[in-house]
């Protein structure tokens, strides 16, 4: 397991940004593709979390419904994680489906299937999103995750980037 502690129970479902403590990035869809970047609070930064049966999450992207996924469902170093445009699959495979840990005051993401072995990881050189072998208080495997709340069941709207307007009561 990830630094031998349990799995943490973050709810049934809730949304949040994912911030890379290291770089400072946050996980964003790239389309097909996910990266961290500068934070913008844009919809392709907010994800939605679904706590499946097994206590692992499948995480989703709010932009496009696009899903994590392990590439490959592999064993290897450095494995892409990308945006799956086809959604969650809920095919049993894991590499859509992980499991939170907390530990040196941080989250980490480990792949289902890879029991704890694994985590996601932020390249050093490109802020692409990969799969390594879990290392020891390592910085680019260390995430915050920066709930949203909703309000009256929706999320707050995404308004662009900059703009000028009334705000008339």
């Amino acid at each position: 397991r990830v630094h031998n502690t349990l799995p943490v129970d973050m709810g049934e479902e809730f949304y949040a940004y994912i911030r890379n403590q290291s770089h400072n990035a946050y996980l964003t869809n790239q389309l097909n593709n996910i990266g961290g970047e500068e934070f913008t609070g844009n919809n392709r930064q907010i994800w939605r979390f679904n706590k499946q049966s097994n206590g692992a999450y499948s995480i989703s992207s709010v932009y496009d419904n696009a899903c994590m996924d392990v590439l490959g469902i592999t064993l290897e170093n450095g494995s892409n994680v990308y945006a799956y445009t086809g959604g969650y699959l809920n095919n049993g495979n894991g590499n859509q489906e992980f499991y939170i840990y907390r530990a040196f005051d941080a989250y980490y993401f480990s792949p289902a299937y890879t029991n704890g072995a694994f985590a996601l990881d932020m390249s050093l050189t490109t802020h692409n999103l990969e799969m390594w072998g879990v290392g020891p208080d390592w910085a680019p495997q260390e995430f915050d995750i920066i709930t949203i709340p909703k309000m009256n069941g929706t999320l707050p709207a995404d308004l662009g980037e900059e703009f000028c307007a009334y705000i008339r009561n």
